[in-house]
């Protein structure tokens, strides 16, 4: 019985750190494809916007101040709207 339970916290242990070390490399390629040669950090963070990352996600991936984070979101999240003849964007959720 004590055998069984050693494999089990043995496994848990295990799995645990297979989940840490997944996520460590989702994060890595995630930084990996931000350091494209031609690209600057506004296109890629835009492109992370629009694929439905959150915003402290895109803000740590990208080195964005709060500013330029608040600025992409309203005008790239999904949802978002640019009125014609402002540069102003307009949530659909605040209209």
């Amino acid at each position: 019985m004590k055998t069984i339970s050693e494999d089990v916290i043995s496994h848990g242990q295990i799995q645990s750190s297979v989940r840490r070390t997944l996520e460590r490399l989702v994060d890595q390629q995630s930084q990996m494809q931000l350091r494209e040669v031609d690209e600057g950090l506004y296109p890629q963070a835009i492109r992370l916007i629009q694929s439905g990352r959150g915003r402290d996600e895109v803000q740590r991936l990208c080195s964005l101040t709060d500013s330029e984070a608040d600025l992409l979101f309203s005008l790239h999240a999904p949802g978002a709207v640019v009125t014609k003849g402002s540069r102003a964007a307009v949530s659909s959720r605040d209209r």
